[in-house]
């Protein structure tokens, strides 16, 4: 059934392990990124959110020292801590100065 799944998929998921910033209701709170794609992401948390599919957030994954990708998204699924989030706008790179 997995390969069923990935072969639905529109966008070629990446594993991407790296910690991530998410900002949920106003709350920042860190996240470990297990892995990403085009139009989503899969995180993790530490158990201690209160969340519900629907909720949207923000996600910042930071990929130079000044550098980082934004993406606002919605929380598609929710699997014990893991979260899928469903990107609701193209990704974006913010650079820092």
């Amino acid at each position: 059934m997995n390969n069923e799944k990935n072969e639905r998929r529109r966008h070629k998921r990446s594993q991407f392990p790296a910690t991530a910033k998410v900002v949920l209701a106003g709350k920042e709170s860190q996240a470990q990124l297990l892995d990403f794609s085009l139009k989503g992401a899969r995180i993790e948390h530490d158990g201690s959110w209160q969340v519900s599919p629907g909720q949207t957030c923000e996600l910042y994954v930071e990929i130079h020292p000044m550098a980082e990708i934004a993406v606002q998204a919605t929380i598609a699924r929710i699997e014990g801590r893991q979260l899928a989030l469903q990107a609701s706008e193209p990704a974006q790179v913010v650079w820092h100065n």
